[in-house]
């Protein structure tokens, strides 16, 4: 969706914010999801003539730019997008991917990207904290959606945490210990695959041997929320994609995710997004 373009007092414009869930051997981007001037054609690319941060939630695909070569791109990686910079990106075509992304200009971006030392060079930033950005991206898009007063000075502040939390990803990277950050990617890979399953925290820090209280404290410093703050991330997150496809019922889906019934879902669904599934989906047909 695209936001007015209003200057606020620290000189960002915020443009655009939304987000999308690209299934498995769908056309990319599908048909009618980006703003005039956004749209771009696989294999031909786009200039943009702003900033943007592209979040991918779940997923896997590609990039390249004029200064990159095509790269790999896994979820938890954030994508930054460079104003005139020839770029493109998209999932792929067997696995699909889940995206947020905001887009901003203005004064204070040029210096807020400069400051950070963030450059076209290195626009590929793996995320430490994804349990943070994402609840960011949900605030941005709700705050754009019902433009209540004051949003577009709202939505600025919070593109301006986000690309803080990609800065610092990126330039503390050189300081993780790599045994650690391998015990965590491994911890958060079987939440992963057991998400509709009902491991507890405690079953996944047995099966990857580690202690439950050491676990907890080294994937909470790592992942900027609890194991189990994780997993209901991963939850909601798997139910989002989900309900982009419409041929699942509501029912289907809380049975894949492990809950007793439909009531269960829809209140577990209520209470991380303020709406219900239904509501969601219908959400998803007629957004961005």
């Amino acid at each position: 969706m695209t936001i007015a373009s209003e200057l606020d007092q620290r000189g960002i414009i915020c443009t655009t914010v939304g987000f999308q869930s690209v299934q498995p051997h769908q056309y990319y981007p599908p048909v009618g999801s980006h703003p005039e001037g956004y749209y771009f054609q696989k294999g031909y690319g786009r200039r943009l003539p702003e900033y943007q941060i592209v979040y991918i939630a779940e997923g896997e695909g590609f990039f390249q730019s004029e200064h990159v070569k095509r790269q790999p791109v896994s979820k938890g990686t954030a994508i930054l997008l460079f104003p005139n910079e020839w770029h493109e990106y998209a999932p792929l075509a067997e696995i699909g991917w889940k995206e947020y992304w905001v887009g901003f200009r203005g004064s204070a971006a040029d210096s807020l990207f400069h400051e950070m030392l963030l450059s076209p060079e290195k626009p590929l930033v793996r995320i430490r904290n994804e349990v943070r950005i994402v609840s960011l991206f949900d605030e941005l898009i709700h705050d754009s959606e019902y433009e209540l007063s004051g949003y577009q000075l709202l939505c600025s502040g919070v593109a301006t945490h986000i690309l803080g939390i990609v800065s610092y990803s990126q330039h503390s990277t050189f300081n993780i210990n790599r045994n650690i950050t391998n015990t965590i990617d491994k911890s958060q890979a079987l939440m992963r695959r057991y998400v509709g399953k009902n491991i507890s925290p405690e079953e996944i820090a047995q099966e990857i041997g580690v202690g439950y209280s050491w676990f907890r404290q080294t994937f909470k410093k790592h992942v900027g929320a609890s194991p189990a703050q994780y997993q209901q991330l991963l939850r909601i997150q798997r139910a989002e994609f989900l309900l982009s496809n419409p041929t699942l019922s509501i029912a289907d889906i809380a049975y894949e995710l492990g809950f007793a019934n439909p009531n269960q879902f829809s209140t577990f669904f209520r209470q991380h997004k303020k709406c219900t599934p239904l509501a969601f989906r219908h959400m998803l047909s007629g957004s961005i």
